[in-house]
């Protein structure tokens, strides 16, 4: 994708192009949405957001006439534990319950594209500025400034966004074509997992957390940050270790006590830590890369179960039971584990050619 020419963007205090809508949730109401299916129904059939990195932030549905909303929403995740500032463009109408902010453009228009733009200018400028002791909070949001395209009056250019998101659409579109001819390079031959034995987390690794870190208090650098998100690897951002401070030990699995997702970490990294939220590290002498994005995959999958308000610990993680291949005296086959993601690795790189082939 080419690079955008932004020389003749201007800037615009978010708080001149948004307000927050003042909608009032009550217990009875989280409760209501709390008792029923995540299955959208017809009589719940109203999304409520609340403090989620996925799924458009929608963790569950309500009976619309127990939810205050409104039409053409972002919604800004406030989630006073871990602040991700994540923001959703919600084109229907749209409740929240408690981690969770509705606000909505001054300008009235009804593009869909429009809302998609926004949204991911405004994450891109909240994102990251805001941590568990200086949380993300609309007055201090209000107050920011982004950068957008604008007409001959120095106004957005709402033309210009609607524009690029079509094309973003038509060049997501053929590449899902390449993705279909990639296919046949990519699915997995069904795996046999009878002879698998069940091992708990705890007894096949070394179950750690890391120190208390605040991203606020480093530098821009060339060592990965690695907190409870679920993409990039786990990875924040890069900072610089302070003085005389360790690193967190490469080589592990490091997992999100939020949702369960778990990745290999190859380097050393700074690992979050100091609250509820921050990532568990699993340590292993006979990981390698291979076994180590296996095992992770496994984690992942079971783990899956756990998120903002029902959250693990060490100590959950630390007795969940995952199934792996075996070897004849039933301990984990971790040949079997690296040979297997060899072969996929091939797979990958044998779709990756034909996505790139012109």
């Amino acid at each position: 994708m080419s690079k955008i020419d932004t020389s003749k963007w201007e800037s615009f205090v978010v708080g001149s192009l948004f307000y927050k809508l003042d909608l009032k949730i009550t217990k009875d109401n989280f409760n209501k949405a709390m008792d029923v299916s995540t299955e959208k129904t017809k009589e719940f059939s109203l999304p409520l957001v609340n403090a989620k990195h996925f799924d458009n932030g929608i963790m569950y549905y309500g009976r619309e006439c127990d939810f205050e909303s409104a039409e053409m929403t972002l919604d800004v995740v406030k989630n006073g534990a871990i602040a991700t500032g994540d923001v959703y463009a919600q084109p229907q109408k749209t409740g929240v319950l408690w981690d969770a902010y509705l606000i909505k453009p001054f300008e009235d228009f009804s593009s869909e594209r429009v809302l998609l733009y926004l949204a991911t200018v405004l994450e891109k400028t909240i994102k990251d500025k805001f941590s568990y002791d200086d949380k993300c909070i609309w007055e201090k949001v209000k107050k920011l400034t982004v950068m957008l395209p604008v007409d001959e009056n120095h106004q957005p250019n709402f033309s210009y966004m609607e524009s690029y998101m079509k094309n973003r659409e038509i060049a997501v579109s053929a590449s899902l074509t390449k993705l279909q001819s990639a296919k046949r390079f990519s699915k997995s031959d069904f795996v046999d997992t009878k002879n698998w034995n069940y091992f708990k987390i705890s007894s096949l690794f070394s179950v750690k957390r890391p120190a208390a870190r605040s991203q606020t208090k480093y530098i821009s650098g060339n060592v990965p940050f690695v907190a409870s998100g679920n993409y990039n690897n786990g990875v924040l951002k890069y900072l610089t270790p302070q003085n005389g401070e360790v690193c967190d030990r490469g080589n592990c699995i490091t997992v999100s006590p939020i949702d369960g997702s778990a990745f290999y970490q190859k380097e050393d990294f700074l690992g979050r830590g100091g609250a509820g939220s921050s990532i568990i590290m699993l340590y292993n002498d006979k990981l390698n890369i291979y076994n180590g994005m296996f095992i992770a995959s496994i984690i992942r999958t079971v783990c899956q179960k756990y998120y903002y308000s029902d959250m693990a610990n060490k100590d959950i993680i630390s007795d969940e039971l995952i199934k792996l291949p075996a070897d004849e005296k039933g301990n984990p086959d971790y040949d079997y584990m690296e040979n297997y993601m060899k072969f996929i690795e091939s797979k990958a790189c044998n779709a990756i050619k034909c996505l790139t082939a012109v």
